[in-house]
């Protein structure tokens, strides 16, 4: 355990790593440091389950038990046992979950618009950033960090980058991957004026993920439409703008790919003025 823990420390952010050591902490807590990793079965998982919903809500309990699969599956890699047992758990369901809700067509083309007409959010970087937001599926902080160093236009690619900054960025995963660029995306993003290392800003990334946020937040009042105004509605979040590698439209849309849909929303590149 103690070798996963100095393994993970490196390829997570600091406070992804924080969380986790609250989930080992308390699988520790219930199982003793005494127990050995290959008396513990799914029964012994289940109970430690029961026993953690005495405290925290079940969507914490599933994130505590995300760590521990992850733990004892590298158990399993280095030989210390057979099979994992909390890979024979589902999911605990949360009665509070609600089931997310992806923009509509109108509330997209909206939304950019909004995004167009006011420069003054995110430094006059919402268009870009939302877009390359909605094109690819990159994390707020992955977005931030973007360097130009990092685009490869020739290959229409995006290098996500699993880097540690000073200040603690890394990817999620800790692992670099890499994302296709559209057409329309390689356009806005090679206009943009080359300040500094990183694409959306100069020398320092442009703002902070809360301010990409309350960004979209804005956005979203100025371009939803009236029918989204009933509370029984489920409000669309910044999460919901792409689905991985992309938008997915809602059924019926009668578009599959993000090209084909921003092509239908007419999403072209706005008039980038150098600043």
């Amino acid at each position: 355990m103690a070798q996963w823990r100095e393994e993970r420390k490196y390829k997570v952010r600091p406070n992804t790593f924080q969380r986790d050591k609250v989930a080992i902490k308390s699988f520790r807590q219930f199982f003793g440091d005494e127990r050995s990793l290959d008396s513990i079965t799914k029964e012994d998982i289940e109970k430690y389950r029961l026993w953690r919903l005495r405290e925290v809500n079940p969507s914490s309990v599933n994130r505590d038990m995300s760590v521990i699969a992850i733990m004892l599956d590298r158990a399993v890699e280095l030989g210390f046992i057979e099979e994992n047992p909390a890979r024979k758990l589902k999911r605990l369901r949360d009665k509070r979950e609600r089931q997310p809700r992806a923009m509509t067509r109108e509330e997209l083309r909206k939304f950019f618009e909004a995004a167009r007409q006011n420069g003054h959010l995110l430094y006059g970087m919402a268009y870009p950033i939302f877009l390359t937001y909605f094109f690819t599926g990159m994390r707020r902080q992955e977005l931030l960090y973007l360097e130009w160093e990092d685009l490869d236009f020739e290959r229409r690619k995006i290098k996500i980058q699993a880097k540690i900054e000073k200040d603690g960025f890394v990817t999620k995963t800790g692992y670099a991957r890499e994302v296709g660029m559209s057409k329309t995306l390689a356009e806005v993003l090679s206009r943009l004026p080359r300040r500094g290392r990183y694409v959306f800003g100069g020398d320092t990334p442009i703002a902070y993920p809360s301010s990409v946020s309350r960004a979209f937040r804005e956005l979203r009042e100025k371009g939803r439409s009236a029918q989204n105004h009933n509370p029984a509605f489920p409000e669309a979040h910044l999460h919901h703008l792409p689905d991985g590698e992309g938008h997915k439209p809602q059924k019926g849309s009668g578009t599959r790919r993000p090209q084909d849909f921003c092509h239908h929303l007419a999403l072209r590149p706005p008039s980038l003025r150098a600043q």
